[in-house]
């Protein structure tokens, strides 16, 4: 394909290239040819107007024929010229120069009126009117000669083929030819390596694009190190897709063998239960003992997949905020309330420290409400028996700030900015009774970035976790 695609291009190219040095070669062409016919017309003129002197003076008698000859022989006439000098009576009295293929010799009247122009009017010019008393085309200088001795008016006509007026096109053809065929195979050469330059990368691209496809995530452009070029930044960005893919697939792998753990183990449990039950192993008191254990499992199971719901409904957009006015102090009091027996179980202690005893924000209640459940079970998760849980909410300009502290483990630096990404979990080897989805943060931060407002941590190993998020403050009361 890409190699079709550079031919493509390469023809298109080089049939501008070749169009565009057509046109200029006619440009030059032209332009040699007028100015090597107006250099040849002032030649002709030159040598037109030095003869019409000597013949003056020679007319005049101011010298005899010999010294007119000499004179003549010292004028620069090219050996492609031929002069003639012509009569009132169109007569030619003398010719000059070369006359091979010319029909004139001296003594023989013209019979082109033309020259009476000359003697009328003193008009002297240019003109091809004479070429039919030559064997080819040829232009002539046409310059009477005046002299106040003279009694009667001559003129001085001097021509040279039109082929010598003009520059020889086919020397100056060849050499423009000369010059494309160079600047083609240049151009053509120099656009080869730039195209492949461009084309490499891109193939390898596209190759990678197929490697993800079919699920490779390894699949890596190789960078050349020193480039700048949007084609370099393009490798870089998509290298960095890959490992943000490749994350996601390895922290997927895990959540999938996490929940596959998580269910399979409550329903083992549940399963053997009720099959001792209905075996008739399980008795009496025991029933209710191990009924209470499977309805504890359920629920948590159940958790779970409400957590993958919601997660699902954040990502799809399908879950429009439905905002009002509410005192999120209260939430969070009803929150508490709702936790009362984990808190209980576990022996921790709640402190609140409000700066207000009321804060009325501009959110969707229920997400938020979410929003602090998942931070409050996450807080009692992580901290150990009669531990300290510490929920605060100040208000800072026009935002509302929400922080709930714990006195847990902790999260490693390193792991702090991967808490809120998708099945990421800090400890794979943490016991079950603190084994979670993965999901709860992530749904925090979708939830918190939905309202646009900021949600941030703060850890120390050993001493326990700080999530902080902001809300929008509103003057209204609740609506």
């Amino acid at each position: 394909m890409y190699k079709n695609v550079f031919l493509r291009f390469a023809i298109v190219i080089i049939l501008l290239m070749v169009i565009m040095l057509f046109a200029m070669s006619q440009v030059y062409l032209s332009a040699v040819n007028e100015g090597y016919r107006e250099m040849n017309e002032k030649r002709m003129d030159d040598v037109a107007s030095k003869v019409s002197v000597c013949v003056g003076d020679y007319l005049a008698s101011k010298y005899g024929k010999d010294e007119l000859n000499l004179n003549l022989r010292n004028i620069d006439v090219q050996n492609n010229m031929s002069v003639w000098v012509i009569g009132t009576s169109r007569t030619v009295i003398l010719t000059y120069g070369v006359q091979s293929g010319c029909t004139v010799q001296a003594g023989d009247v013209l019979d082109d009126s033309s020259i009476d122009d000359v003697f009328v009017i003193g008009e002297d010019g240019i003109t091809s009117a004479f070429s039919k008393y030559f064997n080819e085309g040829h232009i002539s200088c046409v310059k009477g000669v005046h002299s106040a001795l003279l009694s009667r008016k001559y003129a001085v006509i001097v021509s040279m083929p039109e082929s010598y007026i003009t520059s020889d096109e086919n020397t100056h053809l060849d050499i423009v030819i000369l010059f494309a065929a160079i600047g083609i195979v240049m151009f053509t050469a120099m656009f080869y390596f730039v195209s492949r330059s461009i084309s490499r990368p891109i193939k390898e691209l596209s190759d990678a694009a197929v490697a993800v496809s079919k699920g490779n995530f390894s699949k890596k452009i190789k960078i050349q190190s020193g480039k700048k070029d949007e084609i370099t930044k393009l490798g870089q960005s998509f290298n960095a897709m890959m490992d943000a893919l490749d994350e996601v697939e390895t922290q997927r792998r895990e959540f999938m063998g996490n929940i596959s753990h998580e269910l399979r183990s409550p329903l083992t449990s549940m399963h053997g239960y009720l099959q001792g039950i209905v075996d008739g192993v399980i008795e009496g008191e025991m029933q209710q003992t191990y009924l209470k254990i499977a309805l504890s499992e359920t629920e948590r199971m159940k958790g779970m997949i409400e957590n993958m719901f919601n997660m699902s409904k954040m990502e799809s957009q399908q879950n429009a905020l439905m905002r009002s006015v509410f005192d999120v102090n209260e939430l969070i009091r009803i929150v508490i309330i709702s936790k009362i027996v984990q808190l209980e179980q576990k022996e921790i202690e709640v402190v609140t420290d409000f700066e207000s005893e009321q804060f009325f924000v501009d959110a969707d209640k229920d997400m938020i409400q979410q929003v602090i459940i998942n931070l409050v079970d996450n807080a009692v998760k992580f901290t150990p028996q009669k531990g300290k849980i510490t929920i605060s909410t100040w208000l800072f300009k026009d935002k509302v700030f929400v922080k709930i502290s714990d006195t847990g483990v902790g999260i490693p630096e390193d792991d702090i900015n991967k808490i809120w990404d998708r099945f990421y979990q800090v400890d794979k080897a943490k016991p079950a009774s603190r084994m979670g989805s993965g999901l709860g943060l992530a749904i925090v931060k979708q939830i918190i970035n939905k309202h646009g407002e900021d949600v941030w941590a703060k850890s120390e190993v050993g001493k326990g976790t700080d999530f902080m998020f902001s809300l929008q403050k509103t003057t209204r009361k609740k609506d």
